[in-house]
């Protein structure tokens, strides 16, 4: 083995190491020979030596267990990673089944109450038809009078030989009645629409003769002031005429009376 000398440093011998004791008894040989000095540090070295290698060897097995210990905490870790997700998958399956529980039981809910309002609907339904069967029946036992009724009039008279007979007898008179009274109704709408056109007209009529009087009216009034400024204006044309007249006779008169004098003169000049 090679050696390996540790300088400065003191090691624990093979009984430290043991943990008999922390440091290994040191000798003193202040006054041995060298050589004697030699082999002591030889014999310490190889001790030292031999703790490492034990040491070493020690924490080699060490270090398997932890790499085995290791190895099985990754197995373990490996079986927990997926149990965990088989637990998980387990949790996310029994999540999707109460899901789908639920859903169905909703549906199933659902159609419960669609099935009791259908059979409350039919219930319903049944209670109307049992009524409405009473009063077929009622209606029914009513209707035997018009029936005994039907038969003497079919023994009475020779016409008829059979109910049916009368019953379509009735039934085409009864046509004829609903064709006559809708001809009566259409005809009495058509009278309605006439009378309402006629009143329409009526009114626009008289509408238009107001609007004509109103403009007969202004039309009136307008004249009247024309027929009044026309006489106005006529009046205006004979008081001047009358004074043209005036003034004409007035101007004959002056001219008559210059002529007069003029002649006068002439005569009386020699």
């Amino acid at each position: 083995q090679a050696c390996v000398v540790f300088v400065g440093l003191r090691f624990p011998s093979v009984a430290a190491m043991d943990g008999d004791s922390k440091f290994p008894q040191q000798l003193l040989f202040e006054n041995v020979a060298p050589a004697t000095r030699l082999l002591e540090k030889r014999r310490q070295m190889y001790e030292v030596q031999d703790a490492l290698e034990n040491q070493k060897a020690r924490f080699a097995k060490e270090e398997e267990n932890f790499k085995k210990k290791e190895e099985q905490l990754r197995a373990k870790d490996l079986q927990l990673q997926y149990q965990l997700i088989r637990f998980n998958k387990f949790l996310q399956d029994n999540e999707a089944k109460r899901r789908r529980a639920e859903t169905r039981a909703a549906e199933e809910a659902a159609q419960i109450r669609l099935k009791d309002d259908e059979i409350k609907e039919l219930e319903e339904t049944l209670r109307h038809a049992n009524q409405e069967c009473r009063e077929l029946e009622e209606e029914v036992q009513r209707n035997m009078k018009y029936e005994e009724f039907l038969e003497k009039v079919k023994d009475t008279c020779d016409d008829y030989s059979e109910i049916q007979d009368l019953v379509t007898r009735y039934e085409t008179l009864e046509g004829s009645h609903r064709e006559l009274t809708e001809d009566q109704k259409k005809l009495d709408n058509d009278n309605e629409e006439k009378r309402a056109q006629f009143a329409e007209y009526q009114k626009k009529m008289t509408m238009d003769i107001l609007s004509y009087t109103t403009s007969t009216a202004a039309l009136q009034s307008k004249l009247e002031d024309i027929v009044k400024n026309r006489q106005r204006l006529e009046a205006q044309a004979a008081e001047a005429v009358q004074e043209d007249s005036e003034q004409t006779l007035h101007l004959g008169q002056i001219i008559m009376s210059v002529e007069n004098l003029y002649n006068r003169a002439t005569r009386q000049r020699p």
